[in-house]
């Protein structure tokens, strides 16, 4: 016997104002994350010592328009690359506080502390939005694979195959 399952129109409203707050503290938090990784540089330029001010300058931008991109009903896509930039800004920035804190001061550590949390909580976040994208992709390639069964139509290809497309074009033999 299959489990009772819920519509979607059961829980949307509690899905979608969840979908919302999430997607709000993303963009918050890498706005917070690249204001934190431009502050101190016109002092400390070797701020994030692996990279270069320039590199720092770019990673900034790179996260407000991630920030900016980032829809609630936004493809996996975009959720995914939200998951790199976090995971990449949270392992620059742990690597920055704990490597370098013994060369630099207190309040310096503790801005790069700072950035590291603030990555932590975009890292968690993000992958909650990718887990969610996905699910939600896969449920409209289960309904669309349905409504065409019923029609009669001919099937959809699933997730997994529209994913790994660019990389099967040119291996099919026709």
């Amino acid at each position: 016997m299959h489990p009772v399952s819920r519509t979607d129109t059961d829980v949307s409203p509690l899905v979608h104002a969840e979908e919302a707050s999430h997607i709000d503290l993303m963009r918050v938090l890498f706005v917070i994350a690249a204001v934190l990784m431009i502050l101190p540089l016109p002092w400390f330029p070797h701020f994030l010592e692996p990279l270069t001010p320039i590199l720092v300058i770019f990673f900034s931008g790179a996260l407000i328009l991630s920030a900016a991109l980032f829809e609630e009903r936004g493809p996996w896509k975009i959720a995914l690359a939200d998951v790199v930039f976090s995971f990449l800004g949270f392992s620059l920035a742990a690597y920055a506080a704990t490597r370098l804190a013994d060369d630099t001061p207190t309040t310096l550590t503790l801005l790069r502390l700072a950035l590291t949390i603030v990555f932590a909580f975009a890292l968690y976040t993000s992958g909650r939005a990718l887990v969610r994208a996905v699910r939600s992709a896969v449920r409209a390639r289960r309904e669309e694979r349905e409504r065409l069964a019923l029609a009669g139509e001919q099937e959809v290809p699933s997730l997994a195959e529209e994913m790994s497309e660019p990389y099967n074009a040119g291996a099919r033999v026709s």
